[in-house]
This record gives structure tokens, sequence and C-alpha cells, in this order.
């Protein structure tokens, strides 16, 4: 694999509540927006990302003293769900809970969560675990796909319009457009969604923060990918050799904050 992941506070927030973190010798990858207000967002985030960073360290190191919640019944796992997957379900679980005791600990954090959606890698196969209005896409050939739902109000509306055969109204002329229903922290548990796809080589996959996908459209987010190929109908052994992942990174950012950088951008790009 390839990959390359990169965070920017944007050009109207004056700090970064986003975190992400790349373990790529497990295939393990995964981007976390905080909210809350004040130092929150950031605290909420970090944690987060450190606990998964240290439940995979003990794990990996052979700590056989520690357990997890088993998450089997309430997730729906089966007994062929991969250990990294069901590692990173309870990692995350566990750093929601740490997030949340936090939170009850001090009143002003009282309201801090995180968003967070986590890739993980199998031979064959891409597990996306998420919760809220962060993304996982996959860009295949030229085709690129949202792999995630997103869980908020506004995503919420969308889906009823749809269904009805209405047209939704733009994110910003929809009042609720910022609540999100499903986080890490904001209770003692939390609901995560848990989704297998198909992996090829030459597939590349983006993580995201809304401060990418809130500036640039499916679009422009393809259009980009696409350009740092070179490529995209190469031969798979041509593709791994040309993919500039950093670049590829800093481009985003970079065309977010050209489209305003109202928010934190964060992302991360890896290549099968």
């Amino acid at each position: 694999m390839k990959w390359a992941g990169l965070t920017d506070v944007g050009r109207k927030r004056a700090g970064n509540e986003d975190n992400l973190l790349m373990l790529g010798d497990v295939g393990l990858f995964l981007v976390a927006d905080g909210m809350g207000g004040h130092a929150g967002g950031e605290i909420a985030s970090q944690m987060l990302v450190d606990t998964v960073r240290e439940v995979v360290a003990q794990i990996s190191g052979g700590d056989e003293d520690i357990t997890w919640p088993d998450l089997a019944r309430e997730m729906e796992l089966d007994k062929e769900t991969p250990s990294m997957v069901r590692l990173a379900c309870s990692a995350i679980t566990h750093g929601s809970f740490r997030v949340w005791e936090r939170s009850q600990s001090d009143l002003h954090l009282k309201e801090m969560g995180t968003t967070v959606v986590c890739l993980v890698l199998t031979p064959g196969t891409a597990h996306t675990v998420h919760a809220g209005d962060s993304r996982c896409y996959r860009l295949r050939g030229k085709e690129l796909t949202c792999l995630t739902t997103d869980h908020s109000m506004y995503a919420e509306y969308v889906r009823g319009c749809r269904a009805r055969g209405e047209e939704p109204a733009p994110a910003e002329d929809f009042m609720y457009r910022n609540v999100i229903l499903r986080a890490a922290g904001l209770k003692p548990t939390v609901k995560l969604e848990l989704n297998k796809h198909q992996a090829e080589p030459g597939d590349l996959f983006l993580l995201c923060s809304d401060g990418l996908t809130g500036e640039l459209s499916d679009t422009t987010i393809r259009r980009t990918l696409l350009a740092h190929l070179h490529d995209a109908d190469a031969r798979t052994r041509e593709l791994r050799s040309r993919f500039d992942a950093d670049a590829c990174v800093r481009a985003l950012v970079r065309k977010a904050n050209a489209h305003g950088g109202k928010d934190n951008i964060t992302c991360i790009v890896v290549q099968v």
C-alpha cells in the first residue's frame, strides 16, 4: 500500500479539532472530527485517536490481559469478521466511553464528542466503521463511490426528499445542517455502522472530515484523485509506482482552502 494524511486548520477557525491515525502496518486508518466548542472538540478527537493507537499497540504486543467489550451481538459481527476489524470496533467504543467519561467530570467539556471514520484493509476487503459525517470514498478506475452514509440531520432530510421524489434544499439553506445524529463520546455508548466492500489492486481510498466535503464536490474530489494517479487505466504495477500520496493530500487541502476553508480539513489517501 501507499498512504499519506494531512490535517489543516483551514482559513476561518482558530484551532484544529480534527485528528488522524495511520497504522499502515496493520492496515488501519482513521479520521476524527471533534466538536464541542472551546477545547472540547480537540480533546475528544485526540482521546479517541490515542485510545485506538494504544489498543492496537497493546494487542499487537501480545498483552493478553486486556479485555474489550463483546460487540458481536449489538454490531452483528459474525465469526468470520477479521480480528483487526473487531479490534477497531472495540477500540473506538472504548475511546468513545473515555471521551464521555471525561465530559462528565469537566463542565467545560460537557458537550464534547467526535465523529469517526475508520478504514481497515484485509486481503480483498475494505471494512469501514463510522459514526457521524466524516466519510470514506473509493476510487476504482475512474469511478468514485462514497462507502459511508452521513449520520446527520441534513442527510436524513435529503434521503427523505429523494424517497418522495422531491428536490432537497441546499445544505446552506437547511436550518439543522450542522446537527450530527451519531458521534463518539456524546453518550456512554456509541452506535457504530460497520460495512465491508470489495477491494481490488489499484483501488484508492479517501478518508476525510466534512471540512473537505463541505468545500469540494464529489466531482472535484474525483478529478483531483485522478490527476495524481497520472494514468487511471495503467496496469496495477504502473499505478503503484506512479501514485504520489503526499502530493495528493496536499492538493485536496489546498483546493478546500481555496474554496473558503470554513472548517478544519483532514484527509487520508490509501492505495492498494
